[in-house]
């Protein structure tokens, strides 16, 4: 049993650093969205910048 999860935590840590090697190879083309993924995606109002706008 402790053989199996060393081999797990081994293969854990290998695909951790894999990850990081793609995404800093491949940099900014992982945060692309299409634009008619947009509509699909809320937009949350963390800030809270609707509440500040004042109605006249």
């Amino acid at each position: 049993m402790s053989i199996y999860l060393f081999r797990l935590g081994q293969w854990a840590f290998r695909r951790r650093r894999l990850v990081l090697a793609v995404m800093a190879l491949a940099k900014s083309t992982f945060w692309y969205h299409p634009q008619w993924f947009a509509t699909y995606v809320p937009h949350p109002d963390i800030e809270g910048e609707k509440l500040t706008v004042r109605r006249h």
